[in-house]
């Protein structure tokens, strides 16, 4: 769903801005320690063997052992890293690659309506501030960023408020990757290199 919104996190998450792969954190569970524990590999294995988000959210909360201070350290690498994949290195990395791009002027929320009941007041209200944004994106001067002639960076525009509780680290990754993948192609742009992500963002 194409909004997001600003977080509070009392545990030790980056900032939004700089939101990336960090040398020296760690991004797998260490080997020895007990984080997590699990019993002769089967959570893992059974974890890999599917791609239901609700499994896996199940398969998550049945480890034992679980140490949430160590898993604070590195679960914001790991997210990065598993969500930057899919746009990158999955059989349906183009196709998704230009679905993320078709929302680089939008905030991006992640918002799920089966985890509670009501939360479902609070999906429509994030339909209509995603309404709103689509159809102001229409509107505004077009601020793509172009091939030949591009521009300093502006601040972002200021993020619509919405009624919503979580944190987003969902929303928060797939942002910072659609817009580090951006300035790939920007880049890439700027040397004369032309290629399909090239092409891509300029149709946009």
């Amino acid at each position: 769903m194409p909004i997001k919104r600003e977080t509070e996190s009392p545990e030790p998450d980056l900032p939004r801005k700089h939101r990336k792969l960090v040398p020296g954190v760690p991004s797998t569970p260490k080997e020895e320690g007990g984080f997590p524990s699990h019993s002769e590999g089967n959570t893992m294995t059974k974890m890999a063997a599917t791609s239901d988000p609700a499994v896996h959210r199940e398969l998550g909360g049945s480890v034992n052992n679980f140490d949430k201070k160590e898993w604070a350290i590195v679960k914001g690498n790991i997210m990065m890293q598993a969500t930057n994949l899919k746009f990158t290195q999955s059989d349906d990395a183009t196709n998704l690659k230009r679905k993320l791009l078709s929302l680089k002027n939008c905030d991006i929320y992640e918002i799920s309506t089966n985890e509670h009941q009501e939360d479902d007041h609070r999906v429509a209200k994030a339909e209509e501030v995603d309404t709103d944004m689509m159809q102001m994106d229409k509107e505004e001067p077009t601020k793509v960023r172009r091939m030949q002639s591009l521009k300093p960076k502006k601040p972002k525009k200021p993020r619509k408020k919405i009624f919503y509780t979580g944190r987003d680290h969902l929303g928060q990754a797939l942002e910072q990757i659609r817009d580090d993948i951006i300035d790939e192609i920007m880049e890439r742009a700027q040397r004369g290199i032309e290629d399909e992500d090239t092409k891509m963002l300029q149709g946009m």
